[in-house]
């Protein structure tokens, strides 16, 4: 089982997010993390946990675990179902920002 991680649209904390992570030594070549960037991560783990998501918190990020690709789409549909602005896309592009 993998892990996703869902961080707040905030280039700070999606680098400090970042920091933690193991990153390849050539990850300027090509590499990407992807993730969910949320309006609102409380709502966000709110609902995911209500739908039996297992969570890994990280304040004040989180990771959720899934199973096969098909929970992205689920969990997508979700939050944006319950009214939760969510984007699924690269957050290790904070990397590049100078």
């Amino acid at each position: 089982m993998t892990s996703i991680p869902i961080l707040p649209d905030n280039t700070h904390i999606m680098g400090n997010f970042l920091c933690r992570q193991e990153l390849p030594s050539n990850y300027m070549a090509d590499f990407s993390l992807m993730g969910f960037v949320v309006e609102s991560v409380d709502a966000a783990l709110a609902l995911l946990e209500t739908e039996g998501f297992k969570l890994h918190r990280h304040d004040p990020t989180a990771e959720v675990a899934i199973a096969s690709y098909s929970d992205i789409v689920t969990i997508r549909n979700l939050l944006l179902a319950q009214g939760i602005t969510c984007s699924y896309r690269d957050i290790a592009e904070t990397i590049y920002q100078a």
